[in-house]
Parts: structure tokens; C-alpha cells; sequence
């Protein structure tokens, strides 16, 4: 894959000096993704506001922090970035200092705060994926950290706005080609605004739905393609794997709602781990109430990481075998496509067929099966399905253990043909 920034002003580094070693010996690692509306200024509805969303950073103290729509952060803009990196650093008198990094977009910028020390940071305007040059509306950033005896990377995300599904759709694609050159066996964070739904929050009567009749837009508009691609790689949701069955909603603020709304609606904002990673989740939260509230339109979202490696024989088993894992061969699906997957212990097992607007199209399976691989024909027809259109379609795993979305591709089967 080649990558390039838009052009060369629209990548900008700036930076105070790391403190070397700052890395070493980490053993917790505290992350915060906020879009902070308009650079955190002035900006219809709420003014002075910059020491509300400046409260909530100091408040979770983040070794990692991503920032979203950080306007006014460029030096040739109000250099913003070098302030607010000060004013934080005067706040933790004792801690690592702080550095900062922007990639510049059109629109929004997106920034990378951290006090781990960078050994490179790059920003991406377009990737080329294939034959396709996928434009990246308000821009992709990259930080390679050291973290002592590990090297890992952060990305920090902003999925372009509005009515723009298919666009997030290919700026998802890009995110996953990006992703692709990077070392396997390094952890990588991603966080961000990704204007889009998760698919695991939109199980019709699971609880976890937006609100789309206090206004939140419809899932076959929002889409969910940037969490969906990811979490179908096995990157896991800091928010929904620490809250599985509370919708955790990050927009609207309540000094942001929308005339006759009633609170947030929605959950925009996400902070992801690739899998097999030995920073192990601790704990994750929306960070709700004063002085979030006015702080933007955005909530931040924490989660804090504990590294504890893998040890023991049985650990990493456990670790290999613990999610469903589902895997569809071959892929784009069609007739004679098998679904397989692992249980790491006997249980109960449920396989759901979700159309593009999370609406149920039948249950593929409902048994129990013991420990192990097992493997079931991909045959929507089957289990009552027949005639599926060609497209995108999703599947749920559910057993007394965890749960899994995948999104797969569904070229028709042969009574379609």
C-alpha cells in the first residue's frame, strides 16, 4: 500500500522533546479519545468553554490522548497546539511532559497527545488501496510509541460527517490497508469520532440501540462500517467489552442538544486495541457530567490498559480459544460457504442473520455445542431466508459466554441464481 499525505502542508509535527526512557517499565497506560468541538473555542452554542474541556484531560490525566476537531491548533492558524500542550504540562509538574502532534485537515484537524515517547508520527490525507485512492476527509494520524520493552502505535481517527456513509466506508478500508503494514505482534490503539454506530449496538431489543426517537439518525445512514471492519479484525471495543449491556451514548452533550431532545443519543466515539495484545483491559467509561457537559457536543471516552503478558500454557490457550472467532470460507459467501467457530467450553450457541438495518432475517443456528471447532453451512434459505438479495449482511455469535458480530458479504446462493 502507498501512502501520502494530501499534500505536503497538510502534515505538521510539533513536538517538545520526549523525555527518553519515559517509556520504560510502563505498567498502566491511561487513554482518552475527545473531539472537542471547533478547537475547543468559541463556537455556537457554548462560549469559554476552553478550561471545561481542559478540566476533563486533567481530570483523567491520559498518557494517550486524541483529539478531535482541533482547529486552531496550527501554527499558521492560532498554534493552539503548543498552548494547550503547556498549559497541561504545567498542570503535571511531575509527570513525563507532554508532546504533541497534528495532522492538518480541510475541515477538522486531528491531533495525538501523549507523554510516551514518538519515534515517528505520520499523517494521512489519501491511501491508496488496490487501484483506489481513498481521500481521508479530515485526516488519519500516526504515532509509533515506546513503550520500554514494547513498541506500539496510536491512530488517531475523525470518519467525515453527516449523510456520508459510503464515504466512511472507504475511509474504513483505508484505515484497515494502514493497519495492515504494521508490525503483527505490536499493539495498536485507535481512537476517535467515527460518526457511524458499532453493529454490536444495534441487535434490535438488545438495549443498546441509539435513540432514534429522541434524534438519532437511522443505522442505514450512519452506518457502522469503521467499528464493524475493526471489531471483524478483533479489535476490541474498550467501551461495549467493559459495559456489554449499557448503550454508553457520547453525543449530544446537554449544553449541545438539539432543541426537544432529552440527553445523548447516541455512541459516536471509540476507543479500540488490537487483539492479542498484553495490555489488557482494565476499565472504560464515557466521561459524562460537569464539566464534560459544556466542555463540547462529544463526550470523552477513558479506558485504562494494565500490561500483564501472557504466561502459562493454559493461559494462552484460553486466550486463543476465547472468543467465537468466526471465520466465513470461502469469502465473499455464497452457496457452499461454511461458517466456522471456537468455543473454549461446552454451552449453549446462537448464530443471527442481520440485514444492513439491523433488522433479524433468521436464526442460523440455536443449539449446544461442546468445546472446540465446529463448522455449519452458510445457507440463509435454509433457516428461512430465501431469496436474499446480494450485499452486506451481518452475523451475530451469542453463547453464555461472550458475544461476536461479523459483517460479511453474501454474493446469493443457488436459489437466487
Amino acid at each position: 500500500m502507498k501512502r501520502r499525505a494530501r499534500s505536503a502542508a497538510l502534515l505538521l509535527l510539533l513536538a517538545a522533546a520526549p523525555v527518553p526512557g519515559a517509556g520504560a517499565d510502563l505498567d498502566t497506560l491511561r487513554a482518552l479519545t475527545y473531539n472537542i468541538y471547533y478547537g475547543g473555542q468559541d463556537h455556537d452554542p457554548v462560549f469559554g468553554r476552553d478550561e471545561e474541556w481542559l478540566g476533563v484531560i486533567r481530570t483523567l490525566d491520559p498518557d494517550l490522548l486524541f483529539v478531535e476537531e482541533a482547529n486552531g491548533w496550527l501554527p499558521s492558524e492560532q498554534d493552539l497546539l503548543a498552548a494547550y500542550v503547556e498549559s497541561l504540562n504545567a498542570s503535571f509538574p511531575s509527570e513525563a511532559p507532554y508532546a504533541g502532534f497534528i495532522g492538518a485537515a480541510p475541515a477538522f484537524h486531528v491531533a495525538i497527545v501523549t507523554r510516551l515517547p514518538v519515534l515517528d508520527f505520520e499523517a494521512f490525507g489519501e491511501v491508496r488501496v488496490g487501484e483506489e485512492l481513498i481521500d481521508i476527509s479530515h485526516v488519519f494520524t500516526h504515532a509509533t510509541l515506546d513503550l520500554g520493552a514494547d513498541t506500539a502505535h496510536a491512530i488517531g481517527v475523525h470518519f467525515k460527517s453527516g449523510a456520508a456513509r459510503a464515504d466512511r466506508e472507504r475511509e474504513a478500508r483505508a484505515l484497515l490497508a494502514i493497519l495492515e503494514t504494521l508490525p503483527p505482534e505490536e499493539t495498536v490503539w485507535i481512537g476517535g469520532d467515527f460518526n457511524s454506530y458499532s453493529p454490536d449496538d444495534l441487535v434490535p431489543g438488545g438495549g443498546l440501540e441509539p435513540d432514534y426517537a429522541g434524534g438519532a439518525l437511522p443505522a442505514d445512514v450512519k452506518g457502522w462500517e469503521p467499528a464493524g471492519y475493526l471489531r471483524n479484525e478483533g479489535y476490541e471495543d474498550a467501551y461495549r467489552s467493559s459495559h456489554p449491556s449499557t448503550p454508553g451514548y457520547t453525543q449530544n452533550t446537554l449544553s449541545f442538544l438539539p432543541p426537544g431532545t432529552m440527553g445523548p443519543v447516541q455512541r459516536v466515539d471509540f476507543l479500540f486495541r488490537s487483539p492479542g495484545s498484553a495490555w489488557r483491559l482494565d476499565s472504560a467509561e464515557p466521561v459524562t457530567g460537569a464539566p464534560g457537559d459544556i466542555a463540547s457536543d462529544h463526550y470523552a471516552v477513558s479506558a485504562t490498559y494494565v500490561h500483564r503478558p501472557w504466561t502459562g500454557v493454559g493461559e494462552v490457550a484460553a486466550r486463543a480459544a476465547a472468543p467465537a472467532s468466526l471465520r466465513i470460507a470461502p469469502h465473499p459467501a455464497g452457496a457452499g460457504s461454511r461458517l466456522s467457530y471456537t468455543l473454549p467450553r461446552s454451552g449453549p450457541v446462537r448464530l443471527l442473520l442481520f440485514s444492513p438495518s439491523g433488522r433479524l432475517l433468521a436464526t442460523l443456528a440455536d443449539r449446544s455445542d461442546p468445546a472446540g471447532t465446529h463448522e455449519i453451512v452458510l445457507d440463509p434459505a435454509a433457516a428461512g431466508a430465501r431469496g436474499l438479495p446480494p450485499g452486506v449482511y451481518f452475523l451475530r455469535f451469542e453463547s453464555d459466554r461472550s458475544a461476536e458480530t461479523a459483517r460479511f458479504i453474501w454474493l446469493g446462493g443457488d436459489e437466487d441464481r
